[in-house]
């Protein structure tokens, strides 16, 4: 979930450039992001729920859990100050308010921070992990990249709960409307990540190229479309997904958000993540499962951004989510509904 940028006087020096130890912080964040595995438990594709929720259902098992549909927060009156607004890191766009487009982007911006997350350990899971995730983002006009937490403070940077993480290039940002096109690696999933997947075979990582479009209704309400696919051949298959978002103020302490969203998944995708072949079927004595295309899941969740100062913010949601049709009914699945909670903190450094 985003919130509206406060303009802010043009430096007659012309843009800042980042401040180089800022820069080194971001690096260190990134390389701790890529140290560890992001844990599964929702498709990284799927419609977010909040800008801070993860999706409890999502399709990418092996992906980092997701959030859901972002909504649209109020803007902020013009005497205020550039409020903090609300993962992530998700599906459906969450539009930029009407004063953000109004009064443009930052040149440059980042974001540094960390979130703790409790969800499934994977997509149908009825174990529960508890895991802290770093938070980064970097943004340059209209390219970003990002780790996956990143999408809960899309607003603070500018960035956009659609775009998801990696690396994302807005297309179009005209009239409400929001259309791009984003790079992310997709971790795959370990029979070791949790005992019912003992015996199957490793999903292996895979790059997963994305195109999303978001709309804003109005100051509150958001629509966000997204499809996603394996770039790389590896079974990841194609995510199609769309969610709806609504966005406002709490008074002088932040903004929260609820949103919801549906995601479909091809064959591809639903027999690599849900289903089970003949071989591994006798190898692990399961009966095999090959399901077609279909309904993934549907997801809904809710989220709160409270800033702490100019840079600070406090950011929390709760998420739940449902698996359905085949995904639902597949052997793997121990749970068909699922739930993922978060908080995290976050600093933010921008210059127009």
């Amino acid at each position: 979930m985003r919130l509206p940028a406060h303009p802010r006087p043009t430096d007659p020096a012309g843009p800042r450039r980042p401040p180089l130890r800022g820069l080194a912080l971001l690096g260190l964040a990134a390389a701790c992001a890529g140290a560890g595995a992001a844990p599964a438990g929702g498709p990284a594709d799927a419609t977010p729920v909040a800008a801070t929720t993860p999706a409890p259902v999502a399709a990418d098992a092996a992906a980092e859990p997701t959030p859901a549909p972002g909504p649209v927060p109020a803007p902020a009156p013009a005497s205020a100050p550039a409020p903090l607004p609300a993962p992530t890191s998700g599906v459906p766009v969450v539009p930029a308010a009407a004063a953000a487009a109004e009064t443009g982007r930052s040149r440059w911006s980042y974001v540094l921070g960390a979130t703790l997350n409790e969800g499934p350990t994977y997509a149908g899971s009825d174990r529960q992990s508890l895991r802290l995730r770093p938070l980064w983002s970097l943004q340059v006009g209209r390219l970003r990249l990002s780790t996956s937490g990143a999408r809960a403070v899309g607003a603070l940077d500018g960035g956009d709960a659609a775009a998801g993480s990696g690396a994302s290039l807005d297309l179009l940002d005209r009239g409400g409307w929001r259309v791009g096109t984003s790079l992310r690696l997709d971790g795959g999933r370990s029979a070791s990540d949790d005992p019912a997947l003992a015996g199957l075979p490793e999903i292996r990582r895979t790059l997963r190229g994305r195109l999303y479009a978001s709309h804003r209704l109005d100051p509150h309400w958001g629509l966000g479309l997204g499809v996603s696919t394996d770039l790389l051949g590896r079974h990841g298959g194609t995510l199609a997904n769309a969610g709806l978002g609504y966005g406002n103020r709490l008074g002088d302490l932040g903004t929260w958000g609820i949103g919801g969203g549906l995601t479909w998944g091809d064959a591809t995708y639903l027999r690599t993540h849900h289903g089970i072949d003949a071989a591994s079927a006798l190898a692990t004595g399961r009966r095999a499962y090959e399901p077609g295309a279909g309904w993934v899941s549907a997801s809904l969740g809710a989220s709160a951004l409270v800033p702490l100062g100019p840079h600070w913010a406090l950011l929390g949601g709760a998420g739940v989510g449902r698996l359905l049709g085949a995904a639902a009914d597949s052997p793997l699945t121990q749970r068909r509904t699922t739930w993922q909670l978060s908080i995290g903190l976050a600093w933010r450094d921008r210059s127009n």
